[in-house]
Parts: C-alpha cells; structure tokens; sequence
C-alpha cells in the first residue's frame, strides 16, 4: 500500500486524483487565470412566444371577428339586395302609370 495504490490515500496524492479517501477542499478558492476579453454587446431578447392558452384564445377572437364580420357582409349584401329591388319595383310602377 503506497504510491502506486489506486484506493489509499497516498496512491491519490501521487496519481493527483480525488475521491472518497481524498476529497476536494471545498475552502480552497481556486483563482484562474484570465484574460482581459472585451465584453460583446448585450443582444436585445427575443420577445417572448405567447402560451398556448393566449394564442388559442386568440385565435378564438380571431374567429369570432371573422364570423361578424361575414354576418354583417351578408347583411349589407341583403340590405343592397333589398334597395336594388325596391328601386326596381319604383321604376316599374313609374313606367306603368305613364
């Protein structure tokens, strides 16, 4: 058991290992050395993806607008429809009283 033993805590010390017999220090502060790098700019953040709850319900709203708009489409093309007939029937009485 000396040097050259894997599990003791000599054999540790000479390989330059750790483990149960010879753990780190956890005290020790271990000051690396760096060099001086320019920090990069700060990139703006993405926006954010909205839930999934947000955009279902947006694509509710969606919906819902798309339905009243086609409703109310409808409704003037049957107002329109309505006052070409009226204008219609006027024009024909116009021409049979003359």
């Amino acid at each position: 058991m000396g040097k050259g033993d894997k599990k003791t805590r000599r054999g540790k010390i000479s390989r330059g290992t750790y483990g149960k017999l010879r753990p780190r220090n956890k005290n020790k502060l271990v000051v690396a050395k760096t060099t001086a790098k320019p920090k990069a700019k700060a990139k703006p953040k993405a926006k954010a993806k909205p839930k999934a709850k947000e955009v279902a319900e947006e694509e509710v709203e969606v919906k819902a607008e798309k339905k009243v708009e086609k409703k109310a489409t409808k409704k003037a093309e049957v107002k329109a429809e309505e006052k070409v007939e009226e204008k219609a029937e006027e024009k024909a009485e116009e021409k049979a009283e003359e």
